[in-house]
């Protein structure tokens, strides 16, 4: 992966040392996009690196640029400087490579992998450590004294913005609760409703256990809530495959009547003859 800085940086990155990025730092895998001025540019001092690293956070789906593969390089990670070039024209190249022996620096971030495990479990791994780091944040920022008036406000929908980027990984490790939960938190979000409900779809589509649970974490009143607030066909769609799947119980079903969702079902399909979701028709999921 590669990340430019618009300044030299070659004094600090001596061959064969070791170092620690001690932030989050993005990157990407397609270099052409650093020739943009905003991340390097093709004037005035300028730093390339060249990273190997073992893993990182897909943000792609949350950026405005069309199509930067963008990810984040986790905070605590260690390198090794394995070389540093003068290209010319101002512009210093440095390869580094993750030093996967170096031992946990942070608690709680996956740094070091069995030898075995695929990259494709290794980044999965990573994007729901992401996820239950963000998760935790924003249940202990929740308990804290909440600011006012338009603070108040900027807070909320930082929070719901946060929370939006754990729901894949949310996903990925089964956590209905914390998805619930989410929902719950942030019922004005339309985006947190969509992505939640998708979520859910596909954790209940054939698990019967998972059905239960969502009832039992209060998910139907939460569904119910996210149709109410929220017309648009998306969340309508969304919300109404995961009330057709956990209706699959009979307790369920019993349970979606009588929290009035099926009024709630009838007004979207009215509302929506023709309308599409994000993975078909509304009439289709109902």
């Amino acid at each position: 992966m590669f990340r430019g800085v618009k300044l030299d940086l070659s004094a600090k990155y001596c061959q064969g040392n070791n170092l620690v990025w001690w932030s989050f730092s993005s990157a990407t895998s397609t270099v052409t996009v650093l020739g943009n001025d905003t991340f390097l540019g093709p004037v005035g001092d300028r730093t390339l690196f060249s990273t190997k690293v073992h893993l990182s956070v897909n943000i792609r789906r949350y950026i405005p640029i069309g199509n930067e593969d963008d990810r984040l390089i986790l905070p605590g990670t260690a390198f090794c400087i394995k070389s540093n070039l003068a290209l010319g024209n101002c512009l210093r190249m440095i390869q580094l490579e993750e030093d996967v022996g170096c031992p946990s620096l942070i608690s709680g971030f996956p740094f070091v992998q069995s030898q075995h495990s695929t990259a494709k479990e290794e980044q999965e791994r990573a994007d729901a450590e992401f996820a239950k780091k963000l998760q935790m944040q924003l249940q202990m920022e929740g308990e804290a004294h909440a600011p006012q008036g338009q603070q108040q406000v900027e807070s909320v929908h930082a929070h719901a913005d946060a929370f939006l980027m754990t729901i894949d990984g949310l996903a990925k490790t089964g956590k209905l609760s914390p998805l619930i939960q989410g929902m719950l938190k942030f019922p004005e979000h339309d985006h947190v409703q969509e992505a939640a409900c998708e979520a859910l779809a596909g954790l209940v589509d054939s698990n019967d256990d998972d059905r239960v649970k969502v009832e039992a974490e209060g998910g139907i009143a939460a569904l119910l809530g996210a149709m109410q607030r929220h017309p648009s066909v998306k969340v309508q769609a969304a919300a109404c495959r995961v009330l057709w799947y956990l209706a699959c119980n009979h307790d369920n079903l019993v349970r979606i009547a009588a929290e009035g969702c099926i009024n709630a079902i009838v007004t979207a399909m009215q509302r929506h003859p023709n309308g599409r979701g994000a993975r078909g028709s509304l009439q289709s999921d109902v």
